[in-house]
């Protein structure tokens, strides 16, 4: 079994992926994207042996400053979203048990490699779809598997009576209401439309108070649009954009990533016509899959936010974490010496606020 380390400019990386099955945030641009902070370094892990791949991308990232701590060190976190480890193979007649099998012995192989890296703890974020969900024991042999919540999906290979059927009554009203008032949605070609995206993406943000991570830079955007897989969608009454959304499309999985509606028409509810739009136009193209997401953020709980999903798609996936103490030692000894000291349900303890 072979072990590699690759950065976002190793074509290794793009060439691993190519063919198999993924999503947008395997993608080394995404990675780099994500890893935004002072001294974080975006890296992909890949295990392999001669028919099966381990591929998980990671962002390593100094420790933060405390007593006692030794120098050099780091720890591992997932990019935001699902970037959940990959069993890849080429082998098409390869079989769930026989990817398991390679699963529980690739595992200690690639904690091997997190501690030649000097890596303390890695906290890893797991995919809802069933597509790319693996099984979890082979994972708890190696740390904990924690659950934050759902995500709401839809089926993309139903017929479309099936997928009308699964829209709530209140939302077919609504739609109804917007198409007889003159609201059309549309997935644009280009992104004439960002400049309204961003300007009704941030007053979402500021009418519901979302945190700093949220609030994106105008530079976020733009290497969003140069990843070249994402797609803004609207909608629009008499020209004037009062919904939009970003969504990504990779591997047949389309993802709704960050969006909003201008608040003088949120009472006439035309998320709802954003969403069924995309669910239109990313069937039509072949895809299998599409995450409307959790609640409030990432794994957020059963909210308002949350149900509004579920009138789409009956569909609910576990949103969970994979976490690594890799260095048991070592990281005992920072969690004694974290400031605001241990906390129950925090990983890792040491980074508890």
């Amino acid at each position: 079994m072979i072990t590699e380390v690759y950065g976002v400019d190793d074509a290794a990386w793009p060439s691993v992926l190519d063919g198999q099955p993924h999503d947008v945030y395997h993608l080394p641009a995404y990675a780099r994207l994500d890893a935004a902070a002072d001294g974080e370094i975006p890296v992909a892990v890949h295990v392999a042996d001669r028919t099966f791949e381990l591929f998980l991308p990671i962002v390593l990232r100094p420790l933060p400053p405390m007593s006692g701590a030794e120098t050099g060190l780091l720890d591992a976190r997932s990019p935001y979203g699902y970037p959940t480890p990959l069993v890849l193979s080429r082998q098409k007649t390869a079989t769930p048990a026989e990817r398991n099998d390679f699963l529980r012995s690739a595992v200690p192989a690639l904690v091997e490699k997190l501690r030649e890296l000097h890596v303390v703890s890695a906290f890893i974020r797991l995919h809802p779809l069933p597509h790319l969900r693996l099984m979890t024991h082979a994972l708890e042999a190696a740390g904990t598997v924690a659950e934050h919540g759902e995500s709401v999906w839809v089926d993309l290979t139903q017929d479309d009576a099936t997928l009308r059927s699964q829209l709530r009554t209140n939302h077919k009203r609504d739609l109804a209401k917007l198409a007889g008032a003159g609201f059309v949605g549309a997935v644009e070609e280009g992104w004439e439309a960002l400049d309204d995206l961003k300007r009704i993406y941030r007053d979402t943000m500021d009418r519901v108070g979302a945190g700093d991570f949220y609030r994106r830079s105008d530079d976020f955007f733009s290497q969003l649009a140069a990843m070249e897989v994402f797609r803004i969608a609207t909608v629009r009454r008499g020209g004037e954009v009062i919904a939009a959304g970003l969504f990504s499309e990779v591997g047949g999985h389309v993802q709704y990533y960050v969006g909003g509606t201008a608040r003088e028409y949120l009472p006439m509810s035309p998320a709802k016509l954003l969403l069924l739009t995309v669910q239109h136009w990313a069937k039509e193209r072949g895809n299998v899959a599409y995450n409307l997401g959790s609640g409030s953020g990432w794994g957020g709980a059963e909210n308002p936010l949350f149900r509004f999903k579920l009138g789409f798609s009956p569909l609910r996936g576990p949103v969970t974490s994979w976490q690594l103490v890799v260095d048991p030692d070592r990281y005992r000894h920072l969690v004694e010496a974290a400031p605001a000291g241990p906390a129950v349900g925090y990983f890792p303890a040491y980074r508890h606020p």
